[in-house]
């Protein structure tokens, strides 16, 4: 059971990393390129028109309404409006599940490895974070989780495809889990902010007769590139969603306006060409590590690959830190990600294809140079953990 800083160990990595000055950066996940020109129209259309007026709390109506249907759509049972909540981001959909739903000292299950802003998240409730380790392939261990059940256990966090190892949750280990959140009466919180970016279906539709415990967090960031516009939102039943937008309007007041008319314009842009694109890449990064002897889990969905390192190296952060030294790539170590992820790495593969190869050749040979001969620790600045 731990409380976690707020502290993100992405961002402070990735600044430390940054010190070395690489040539390729493969740490955060966020698209390159600049959001597509339909999107930004629709913005500026909205401010030419003089959208710049505080916004209904929970959003716009047209954008809750096309969001429903966009939900509706996707899994396969009625949503109405009144289940939206359009939000800065996902971050802050999150931090309001953990502010409007939790309270001091209540524990949430949460699973290693996983994104760490949920541990942060919930630090603002003061909540707990209860570790539930994976099993060996990046499944959620049920039984695990079943034990790990006490009566101040108020919900489980789930993210599907997983970052950093992305993994779908199989089908009947997801309905076991909603089997779990409805027998306890816990909130299901699941991060579905990769899944428009996913090789393979998502298998929420199992969720359907749980779907009263179900709060779906999702964004704009990562299939239409908006990392900036900070724009989410969260879809949850119509008695959850009434208790979290009071919340939310303390929080923020509210989404500005015209990126939300951008939102909307998004919703009707098809990101399958960006799709194709991590496709690419991933099968390129995949092919060339496996080949020097790394083990890479299959991408089911998103843009992370968490390959095991072991072979050449046991200290993943060791391994971050000497990979950008000596071939100028970075990486994040997957310790970042829990203990769990001890001995991988992640690399962000939404770059365009040219970078991704000439990383792969890179990292290769730094593969390659570290299994011939013993690894040399590095120092790294204090600040790094």
């Amino acid at each position: 059971m731990s409380a976690c800083g707020t502290s993100s160990p992405i961002r402070r990595w990735t600044a430390l990393l940054r010190q070395f000055h690489p040539d390729i950066e493969l740490t955060l996940g966020q698209m390159p390129q600049a959001t597509a020109g339909p999107i930004c129209d629709a913005a500026i259309e909205a401010l030419r028109q003089g959208k710049t007026h505080y916004p209904p709390a929970a959003g716009i109506d047209p954008l809750r309404q096309a969001l429903a249907k966009w939900e509706q759509q996707r899994r396969g049972w009625p949503v109405v409006p009144e289940q939206i909540i359009v939000t800065n981001g996902a971050q802050e959909a999150l931090a309001l599940c953990c502010l409007g739903l939790l309270k001091s000292g209540e524990e949430v299950l949460v699973q290693d490895p996983c994104y760490p802003g949920y541990l942060s998240a919930l630090k603002t409730a003061s909540a707990l974070a209860v570790v539930c380790p994976q099993s060996a392939d990046f499944q959620p261990d049920c039984e695990a989780m079943q034990r790990r059940i006490q009566p101040h256990t108020r919900a489980l966090i789930l993210n599907v495809p997983a970052n950093p190892t992305g993994q779908m949750i199989e089908p009947r280990r997801l309905f076991r889990i909603g089997q779990l959140a409805w027998r306890h009466d816990l909130f299901l919180i699941v991060d579905v902010v990769y899944e428009e970016l996913s090789q393979r279906e998502s298998a929420l539709a199992v969720l359907r007769p749980f779907r009263d415990r179900l709060i779906l967090i999702n964004s704009f960031s990562k299939p239409w590139a908006m990392t900036g516009w900070r724009v989410g939102w969260l879809c949850g039943d119509v008695s959850v969603i009434k208790r979290l937008v009071p919340v939310h309007q303390a929080l923020v007041s509210g989404v500005c306006s015209f990126a939300q008319y951008g939102a909307l314009a998004a919703l009707r842009q098809d990101p399958e060409p960006l799709r194709e694109q991590i496709a690419d890449n991933v099968r390129v990064m995949t092919s060339a590590l496996t080949c020097c002897g790394l083990r890479c889990p299959e991408v089911q969905g998103g843009f992370y690959l968490f390959p095991d390192i072991r072979r050449c190296m046991a200290d993943d952060r060791q391994f971050a830190l000497q990979l950008v030294q000596k071939q100028g790539v970075a990486v994040l170590p997957g310790s970042l990600f829990g203990q769990r992820g001890a001995g991988h790495v992640r690399l962000s593969l939404c770059g365009q294809r040219a970078q991704v190869e000439q990383a792969a050749e890179r990292i290769v040979r730094f593969v390659t140079s570290a299994a011939e001969k013993p690894a040399v620790q590095t120092t790294p600045p204090a600040d790094s953990r």
